[in-house]
């Protein structure tokens, strides 16, 4: 996606976050449950999961699971 004056799509979710002591907190949350990440990039994944309904299921693993010992 190109935006116009450098926007990037992730800086619409910053709004929804909140600074707290070392890190950044999810202000959609309760306040007695809210998310907390340390890097404010990591929030994306949560706001598009659980608040606005936007989670996108994969059912393509790219990660091949070893063979089993027996």
């Amino acid at each position: 996606m190109n935006f116009a004056g450098g926007f990037e799509p992730s800086l619409a979710y910053d709004g929804f976050l909140q600074k707290a002591d070392d890190g950044f907190e999810c202000c959609l949350c309760t306040v007695d449950k809210r998310a907390w990440w340390k890097n404010k990039k990591d929030a994306i994944r949560h706001l598009r999961k659980f608040h606005f309904g936007l989670a996108v299921q994969c059912d393509t693993w790219c990660v091949s699971m070893p063979a089993a010992r027996g």
